[in-house]
């Protein structure tokens, strides 16, 4: 890893974080002096401070911590993650797939905004509608979970049209419960996708083409933990490598409005 690589990186971290900490703060525009961060939106440093995220954790699992329905709630959620339509539906206190499905084709037939292509499944191939494979995806999830987030990981990509990235943030999301608030890797587990490899690759001087297992990117990713600033567990910072990524690039998914933070 080259020096000016790591210490980009580690800009990046403390530049991004900055410019969440004086938006929300109600500071004006433009909230960094870089032209990337001006124009586009990036994730959070910390995926807990993410609008989606927070509502989740306030609304379906701060007061259901223990509820045994949790871990479908939390599945079900990040395969919608609107949080309109999660209110609608109400914390499934009961699973009951025929209300999911009701309220979710309602939401459409009234020509609501229902879901986001944020954390997308596999579809099925038949012409069955989304709502219902999203329906039979949690309704798999029956099963008691493991007590370390390397062996939930793994469960979870079992259930049909679940991927590794899905899983990942349905274990992000129970890091912030009993289930895996615990767990002995809650800050060492991180598992690869598309853009953070690419990210790592960047930070390491590596072809962007290399691609890493779930061990080898976990022990890369450690390094990077313990040398940059601010404190973040792994996932967070295999986050930050896809944002890094999408920086150095020059741009992001969606752009502020106006083109400028």
């Amino acid at each position: 890893m080259s020096t000016d690589e790591r210490f980009k990186f580690n800009w990046f971290i403390n530049e991004r974080e900055n410019v969440r900490i004086l938006k929300e703060s109600g500071d004006p525009k433009p909230w960094t002096n870089d032209p990337v961060l001006q124009q586009y939106r990036f994730c959070n440093v910390n995926r807990n401070d993410d609008t989606v995220s927070k509502w989740i954790y306030e609304n379906w699992i701060r007061d259901n911590e223990r509820h045994p329905n949790l871990p479908r709630a939390i599945l079900l959620a990040r395969l919608i993650n609107w949080p309109d339509t999660l209110a609608e539906l109400g914390f499934p206190h009961v699973w009951d797939p025929k209300w999911v499905t009701s309220v979710v084709r309602s939401r459409l037939h009234r020509g609501h905004k229902t879901w986001t292509g944020a954390y997308m499944i596999t579809a099925e191939h038949d012409g069955t509608d989304k709502i219902v494979s999203v329906c039979k995806t949690v309704d798999a999830l029956d099963f008691e979970l493991k007590k370390s987030c390397l062996e939930v990981w793994k469960q979870l990509q079992a259930l049909p049209r679940v991927g590794s990235f899905m899983a990942a943030q349905v274990v992000a999301d129970l890091k912030r419960t009993f289930y895996l608030g615990g767990s002995r890797d809650y800050w060492h587990f991180c598992a690869p996708g598309p853009g953070s490899m690419k990210g790592l690759n960047k930070v390491l001087g590596m072809t962007e083409v290399t691609t890493w297992s779930q061990p080898e990117f976990q022990k890369e990713v450690y390094e990077l933990q313990v040398q940059i600033d601010k404190l973040l567990d792994a996932q967070n910072v295999q986050n930050c490598l896809c944002e890094y990524y999408k920086w150095t690039r020059g741009s992001s998914r969606s752009k502020y409005p106006g083109g400028k933070s």
